[in-house]
């Protein structure tokens, strides 16, 4: 098998997001920036290397990844808004020598799955491909690149929405917007890359139809989950990928074993541990490094967050906040308790201090 290093493309400044602030790649989903879902899904495939190309408040971008990536992710700084081309383009030097395969994602596409990719690189490795791409099968394709392919069925090129014809518009394969391509091939076909077209932009698109022309070997798969085709380019899109984000989250927790009892108003974050047989009750929210044991009763209207460690047999009571403490085996939280920094011992009741003192204590201070 080919090594394969991935390219992360984050440069954009996400105008639609109306932020002055945070570069689009930053902003939240679910408490985690959203950037950090591809790269954990990337690594999840056992992709060891990964560059991250920034450029709009680049400094902001490689600070969270100097603190968040162990050392394993690099960086490179589009220093133009020149198009998708010209982004990849910036890593040639880092990759003068390499000679597997590249996978090139987007940083703004948290909802692509690790079953996915490891099925697009399958194809790529196992069809000895030049480039292999993931499309989907949309009723309303306007806005994404269409798939435009010979009579064979075989990829001739992706043209884009600006650019495409009448006939090309009504075509309902669309490009997702993930790739794999073999290294010195793509390096090849982006000296090639013109911009001709509507913005004058330099697209990575435009390598499949000059690998195509060139007799390259051009693969595909389809995926039948649209939402991994979906971007987020604004703040509508951020709730709509932080629903799916939250789905995806209580159901692998219900799969496990744990009772949800109204998912439409638990709130998990998708770091949190919890053990077969607990009960979840509504209007409840875990968030951060929590493990919760089995046969737990949490809430409701529960928070619970940060380095929190909650053992067998707890029963956590209603409007009740955790925060990094530790509580032991079968023992019982009290209604409207406050817990910070604390350790409770085995089968004891913790009376903490209530809700509604803290408030007094916050409006004295």
């Amino acid at each position: 098998m080919k090594k394969i290093i991935a390219i992360v493309l984050a440069a954009g400044e996400g105008t639609r997001m109306k932020s002055a602030i945070l570069p689009k790649v930053l902003h939240p989903i679910c408490w985690k920036p959203m950037i950090s879902y591809i790269l954990e899904t990337i690594q999840s495939l056992g992709v060891k290397e990964i560059i991250v190309v920034t450029g709009h408040k680049a400094e902001l971008v490689k600070k969270f990844l100097g603190t968040n990536s162990n050392g394993h992710i690099k960086t490179v700084t589009q220093k133009g808004r020149f198009g998708t081309a010209d982004a990849v383009g910036c890593t040639r030097k880092l990759l003068k020598n390499f000679k597997g395969d590249v996978l090139v994602l987007y940083g703004d596409m948290p909802l692509i799955t690790p079953d996915c990719l490891q099925t697009l690189l399958r194809r790529h490795q196992g069809t000895n491909a030049s480039c292999t791409l993931l499309t989907a099968v949309v009723k309303s394709p306007t806005g994404f690149g269409r798939i435009v392919r010979d009579d064979q069925g075989r990829v001739l090129r992706i043209v884009e929405e600006n650019d495409a014809s009448i006939y090309e518009k009504v075509i309902e394969e669309i490009n997702v917007g993930a790739y794999c391509f073999d290294a010195q091939m793509l390096f090849e076909a982006l000296k090639k890359v013109k911009p001709h077209n509507k913005k004058s932009e330099y697209y990575l698109t435009d390598t499949v139809s000059i690998m195509s022309k060139g007799r390259r070997r051009i693969e595909s798969i389809a995926t039948n989950n649209i939402d991994e085709s979906f971007g987020v380019s604004s703040r509508n899109d951020l709730v709509k990928a932080q629903e799916i984000i939250r789905k995806r989250t209580l159901n692998k927790h219900i799969e496990k074993g744990v009772t949800i009892v109204d998912p439409q108003t638990t709130y998990i974050d998708d770091r949190v541990e919890i053990d077969q047989d607990t009960v979840i009750h509504p209007f409840t929210i875990i968030e951060g490094e929590v493990k919760i044991g089995k046969r737990c009763s949490v809430g409701p209207f529960c928070r619970i967050q940060g380095k929190t460690d909650i053992s067998d047999g707890v029963e956590v009571g209603n409007f009740v906040h955790i925060v990094n403490s530790r509580v032991r085996k079968d023992a019982s939280i009290a209604n409207h308790t406050y817990l910070k920094d604390t350790t409770v011992g085995a089968c004891s009741v913790a009376q903490g201090i209530p809700a509604k003192v803290m408030l007094r204590r916050i409006k004295n201070d």
